[in-house]
Formats: structure tokens, sequence, C-alpha cells
């Protein structure tokens, strides 16, 4: 079977999204399948709204057994100012109903803006028979990839990976609600196949319209061998830590949760407990 996988970034890009669908995608080429991911080329996440930032500079190869497509990103004027706006205006236009979803799916392909990936989709002439499209956040890429199947009768499975936030009810928060506008949530909804990585998050789609009976939860895919067996106590002497640690690892960032720990973290100390926070990951600027 060929498959295409569809993602915002992919390696050598480090992310969690990017680390989820290398272990898919390897593990679908290692039972004997084609997989071909059709990337961007931000190195840097911030590349998407800051040209200043890393690319990777290898438009096409192969790794790990993968065929990797890379898009390169480009930019309207003015982008550290102009892609917030524009998400921004997305999220306004989500809340007033008149407004039409394709409407939204148009305005959202500038955002990120990867105009050689719209016209390779259109254009190619390779044959697949499944696609995937990971991580809804970024959902032109996502809505690219439904269009695509559609257009070749293959079936799409969504990858949302959606960040629901801290709210009392998913999609309610501030965060959450840049991750389940209407278009995003109908790009998921109309997929053919859904993986969620939580039942709240499988059962948020099905409430709004996906097909119960292919929307499945996975896991993220880790190996707890590759993760488990480290030195505490080196660790602890390298950095003149004595205490119990609060720690967090990964991109840091509001939407991942790292002000939020900062804060938890703030009321221990204000009790009197005695805890060390430890912060670990790239550091996402604005």
């Amino acid at each position: 079977m060929r498959i295409l996988h569809l993602i915002q970034r992919y390696w050598p890009a480090i992310g969690g999204a990017e680390a989820y669908l290398h272990e898919l995608s390897t593990h679908f080429a290692a039972d004997g399948h084609h997989v071909v991911v059709a990337t961007t080329d931000a190195l840097d996440f911030e590349l998407f709204w800051d040209p200043r930032r890393r690319r990777v500079d290898r438009p096409d190869e192969n790794h790990a057994g993968i065929e990797i497509r890379r898009f390169p990103v480009r930019h309207l004027p003015f982008p550290q100012l102009g892609y917030p706006a524009w998400r921004r205006l997305l999220w306004i236009l989500s809340r007033v109903k008149p407004v039409p979803t394709p409407w939204m799916h148009y305005l959202a392909r500038f955002t990120p803006y990867v105009p050689d990936l719209w016209r390779w989709l259109n254009e190619t002439q390779e044959a697949f028979d499944l696609v995937g499209g990971v991580t809804i956040c970024f959902e032109p890429i996502s809505t690219a990839g439904l269009a695509f199947a559609r257009r070749r009768h293959i079936p799409f499975v969504a990858h949302p990976l959606t960040h629901f936030g801290a709210g009392p009810r998913p999609g309610e928060d501030t965060l959450s609600r840049f991750y389940t506008m209407r278009h995003q949530v109908e790009t998921v909804v109309r997929a053919d196949g859904l993986v969620g990585m939580t039942e709240t998050e499988r059962d948020y789609y099905v409430q709004r319209g996906a097909p119960a009976h292919n929307a499945i939860v996975a896991g993220p895919g880790l190996h707890f061998d590759d993760l488990l067996g480290g030195d505490s106590e080196r660790f602890r002497r390298a950095h003149n830590i004595s205490g119990p640690i609060v720690a967090s690892l990964g991109s840091m960032s509001i939407d991942k949760g790292t002000v939020h720990t900062v804060q938890a973290v703030r009321r221990l100390w204000q009790q009197g407990q005695d805890v060390e926070l430890v912060l670990a990951g790239s550091v996402l600027s604005p």
C-alpha cells in the first residue's frame, strides 16, 4: 500500500507531532508499505511567521525508509504581525455562524502558506491508497490532504492532536478555541477515519458528526525502554538539586502548559513546599 502523510514539520525537526508521525510512518514502512511524508521545509517552528528562522535545505530525501518531500514556507507581507492577526481573524469568523466554512478554509491557506505543496497535491500523478493528515492546528495542510483524497476516491484519516486546554469543557477555553474552529472541526468530521489521543478527543469529534465506527483512540507511540533508566542522582549532582522535583519536558509555550506549570509550582512555594522546578525543552518565541 502507498501511504501519503501530511504534516507541518517532519524530521529532523523535533516536536511531539513530528515524533508521533515518524513512529507511525516507520511502523508502516517496516510492514512493507511505501510511505511518503509531504511537509514544509521548516526546521524552526517559528518559521511559519518569522522568515529569519531556520529551514531544512534538503527538498527531498529518504530517512528510515520514509520518502520525505519538503515544500518551502512562504510569507505574506509583515508576517510577524500578519500571521497571528490572520489566525485571530479566523477565530472571529468561526464565532460568526453565517460566515460559510469554505471562506474560512480559503483564508486558512495562508497560515501556513505553502503554495508549492498545494500545487503538488493538485498536479501530481503519483498513486496513493491512503492519506493521513496530522495536527489540526495547521488545518490547511490536513484540509488539502482531505481534498486530495476526495479527488482520488481514497480514504483520508485525521490525526488532529487537539489541544483542549484547561477549561471546564473541551473547546471552550482561550487556547483550545484555536484548535476547534468550525472549519477545523469540519475537516476532522469529514475524514473517513479518526485517530484520537484520548477518549475526550475522540468523543468531542464523534459528538459533532465524526462516524463513531471509524474513530479510535491510540497512544502516542512511545517506547518506554527509550525513556526510562536515567541516572537521577547524576542529574541532581550536576544541577545541585536535593529536594523533590516538578519537571516539564517539551517545548516551552503557553500552549504546552509551561506557564500553568510555573504558576502551580509558585503556589507550592507560597505554601512553603520545598520543591525544585525543572523545565527542559526548546523555547518557542512569540
